[in-house]
């Protein structure tokens, strides 16, 4: 068995996270912060309950849900499944999807390697604040995020990036 400063431990569930650091040492000026320490166990995020309610659901009164886009039902990737494309229901203009794509890409490979996430597993197997972070991130840079419920598309895009790269689809 390794010990917990030991880089290749996974943990086997999501429920079970006390072992895994999510980011502490942020630099003050960074909008997407950075790790001031390079060599982290997999960082911890200390927050406040305040701090974390608002990461992981949208503030409330920020938007009545009546206005927000309502997530389409069946998965993502999977049109010929009962699922839709996600690029398709979004309607967006193509540079703008890639743009916003290519960013959440990013970040995902960040906390990568900072060890935040995991390698070659799926969103549901990944620790669940470090998704909202990702998609808290997304939806401070893009303000056409905040128009879908619970910022659906962000979690979407994650949920593809994550699901190719287990599959060895992805670099």
């Amino acid at each position: 068995m390794m010990d917990r400063g030991d880089t290749a431990r996974i943990p086997s569930t999501t429920t079970d996270l006390s072992h895994v650091n999510l980011c502490t040492c942020y630099e003050v000026d960074t909008v997407y912060p950075l790790l001031q320490n390079p060599n982290p166990s997999i960082c911890k995020i200390i927050l406040n309950n305040e701090d974390q309610a608002r990461l992981i659901s949208p503030p409330i009164g920020e938007r009545s849900s009546d206005e927000l886009i309502l997530k389409p039902s069946g998965q993502v990737g999977s049109p010929g499944r009962g699922g839709y494309n996600l690029q398709a229901v979004l309607k967006w203009d193509p540079a703008m999807y890639k743009i916003v794509q290519k960013f959440i890409q990013a970040r995902i490979r960040y906390y990568t390697e900072q060890r935040t996430l995991f390698r070659g597993l799926t969103i549901t197997k990944q620790p669940p604040i470090a998704i909202s972070i990702i998609q808290e991130e997304a939806r401070h840079k893009f303000e056409i995020l905040s128009r879908y419920d619970e910022n659906w598309p962000s979690r979407d895009m994650i949920a593809t990036f994550l699901g190719n790269a287990s599959h060895g689809n992805i670099k």
